[in-house]
């Protein structure tokens, strides 16, 4: 199962729609921004986020995502780009979570992908 989750780009798609609608994995905000103007820049960049903190502008952030495993039964998201850490702290350690209704979504992904490496293990 680690390495379905570990690899499972489905997974980081969903967690990328979660950042462009600005959202955190509870629904609320992400953030907002200090400056109207910059917040007006932004909603016009990414409409989605409604000009709300999307932690999307360069993309390097997101598109160096991966699942990494915290411990048995918990997986969260960081990125290898060097705002990483600074990020997690200025907005919360919950952005690095995935919504309910996200993984709710991809749970019939992941079943099939458990239910392919299964089959390919035993030689079916």
């Amino acid at each position: 199962m680690q390495k379905i989750y570990q690899t499972d780009k489905n997974l980081i798609k969903l967690k990328i729609e979660e950042f462009k609608r600005g959202k955190n994995p509870d629904g609320s905000i992400i953030g907002t921004y200090r400056s109207n103007s910059y917040s007006n820049f932004k909603k016009s960049k990414n409409p989605l986020a409604r000009g709300f903190v999307d932690l999307i502008n360069t993309g390097s952030y997101v598109n160096k995502l991966y699942v990494k495993k915290v411990n048995k039964l918990q997986y969260q998201f960081v990125s290898r780009d060097s705002k990483d850490k600074m990020l997690a702290d200025k907005y919360g350690q919950q952005i690095r979570g995935l919504s309910k209704h996200s993984l709710i979504n991809s749970s019939e992904h992941f079943a099939r992908s458990l239910g392919m490496r299964l089959r390919k293990k035993i030689g079916l």
